[in-house]
Parts: C-alpha cells; sequence; structure tokens
C-alpha cells in the first residue's frame, strides 16, 4: 500500500498533455533528471498522461511516448484516475481522517509490449471525446448568455473582474460550495449525501475540484472576454494530484489557458505550489 503523503518524499511534478513529448526527448529528459535530482523532485506520470499518449494518431510517436513514461516509472504505478483520490479523500473525512492509503490493488502500472495497439488508441481518443465533449456541452453558448445577462442586469460585472474576485465570492457562498460538491460526489460514485462543506474544504483534493470546476464556469461563461481554448476537464482534475504533496508540487504545462486556470487556484493559494511552462522547467 502507498500512503498519500510522507514527508520525506520528493515533491512532485506532473505534466500535462502539452508538455509530455519533453519526457521523450533525449536532452529534454536529461535536462528534467538534472533539474528533479537538484530539486528533490520526481516526475510522476498519471493514467491522463497515459491516455493522453494513446489517443496520439501517429503510432510511432505513441508508442515512443508509452515506453518512454514507462521509463519515467521505473517499476512504480501510475498516479490514479483523479477521481479516484478524491473518492478516497471523501472516505477518509468521512472517517475523521485528512490523510489516506491507496492500496496496492487499487493501483495501475503502465507494461508497454513493443506495442500500442490501434484497439488502445481508438478507445483513449473515445473515452477523451466524450468527457471533452459531454463537459463542453454543460458550458453551452445558452448558459454563457444566461450568466451574462444575469450579471447584467442583477450583479456589478465588475464584481468578478479577475477569477480571484470569482473564487472569493462563491467561497461566500455555502449554497454554491454545495452544488459543486454535490457535482464531484455523484461523479465519484459515493453513496448518500454529500459531507458537510465545513469538512470537505478540510481536504486540499476536494477544494481544488470544486474551485476547478468553478472557475471553468468563470472563464467560460462569466467573464466578459471569454478565455479562448478553455481548460477541459481532464486537464482540469489533474491539479487534483497537486494536493499529494505539500513539501514541493509543480505542474508543467504549455497550455496557456490551463496555466491561466492553474495559477488562478494555486499562485499564492497552495503552499510550495507552482505552475511552470515547459521551457521555464526545463531551463530553471
Amino acid at each position: 500500500m502507498i500512503r498519500r503523503r510522507r514527508a520525506q518524499e520528493p515533491g512532485i511534478v506532473v505534466f500535462d498533455a502539452s508538455c509530455l513529448k519533453y519526457l521523450v526527448d533525449g536532452l529534454g529528459a536529461e535536462k528534467i533528471r538534472q533539474n528533479c535530482r537538484v530539486a528533490d523532485l520526481r516526475v510522476q506520470i498519471t493514467i491522463p498522461n497515459v491516455l493522453e499518449a494513446l489517443k496520439t494518431e501517429n503510432v510511432q510517436v505513441r508508442e515512443r511516448l508509452i515506453q518512454g513514461m514507462q521509463q519515467w516509472l521505473d517499476g512504480r504505478p501510475l498516479l490514479p484516475w483523479p477521481l479516484q483520490i478524491l473518492r478516497l479523500a471523501a472516505e477518509a473525512l468521512g472517517r475523521g481522517d485528512d490523510d489516506f492509503v491507496i492500496r496496492s490493488t487499487e493501483l495501475e502500472y503502465l507494461v508497454f509490449d513493443g506495442g500500442a495497439s490501434d484497439d488502445d488508441h481508438l478507445k483513449a481518443k473515445k473515452f477523451l471525446e466524450r468527457v471533452e465533449h459531454d463537459f463542453a456541452a454543460a458550458h453551452s453558448i445558452e448558459s454563457r448568455k444566461a450568466f451574462q445577462t444575469v450579471l447584467k442586469n442583477q450583479l456589478n460585472p465588475l464584481r468578478f473582474a479577475t477569477a480571484a474576485d470569482y473564487l472569493e465570492a462563491e467561497a461566500a457562498l455555502p449554497d454554491v460550495l454545495a452544488s459543486r460538491a454535490a457535482m464531484l460526489w455523484d461523479a465519484v460514485e459515493l453513496p448518500g449525501d454529500p459531507l458537510p462543506i465545513g469538512v470537505l474544504t478540510q481536504s486540499e483534493a476536494w477544494k481544488i475540484g470544486m474551485e476547478a470546476l468553478g472557475l471553468s464556469i468563470y472563464y467560460r461563461s462569466v467573464r466578459a472576454q471569454q478565455q479562448g481554448n478553455p481548460a477541459g476537464l481532464v486537464d482540469l482534475f489533474q491539479l487534483v494530484y497537486l494536493s499529494a504533496n505539500g513539501r514541493k508540487r509543480i505542474l508543467v504545462t504549455d497550455d496557456r489557458s490551463f496555466a491561466e486556470t492553474a495559477n488562478a487556484i494555486l499562485a499564492g493559494r497552495y503552499q510550495n505550489a507552482r505552475v511552470m511552462m515547459g521551457a521555464d522547467f526545463l531551463s530553471a
């Protein structure tokens, strides 16, 4: 079994889909290893990483990514799907514990057998496309129009001039947070009613998850200038991984919209959490 937190473990680095290429580029990968040794960090490979790699159309690139990620794992398991972390965190909170154990039977290992089949490619592609399609549908044009009408007619639009303003406003509205919690509670398929907000917010994983959902609404429907190519659900939920280590945690992405959203959630709000562009991490 693996305990979620160990004080002496290295800090964690999570690469999103836009930066997986750095992990298999010869000079880039060596630079990452050097930086991790110096800063006592460990690259964590996640199930979303594997799905994004399998989604790659070019079979040679696909297999190179999978093989490269297996080398980075060095026999360690993949970080589980983010919703599994939320489920385990909620179950622990229900027992009165703010920490939890991920048992070996709940973990998956990446086994590269010399090929990443077209069947695996199609399954990963269809799954990710369905997730993102359903997420985008929840933020429809009609939804944005409704938000903008309310802001114009009932609220001061300047009240939400920044993402920080929006997060602060949501934090002061228990009913809004409860609706976020209910959505996540259903998504992780937990029984019964969600735990009280005061309990759930004791978990960084749940706080980050709820704030990620909130900012997805802000950037798609509330902000006057809609974010270009807003972050998708899989990207947003990868922020949950950073709750696993309070010592050092870094997200590396070349997706500027995702970086903007992640910074709005993490910067100055979660201790030792940092968002970096790929080139910045390589040159650090």
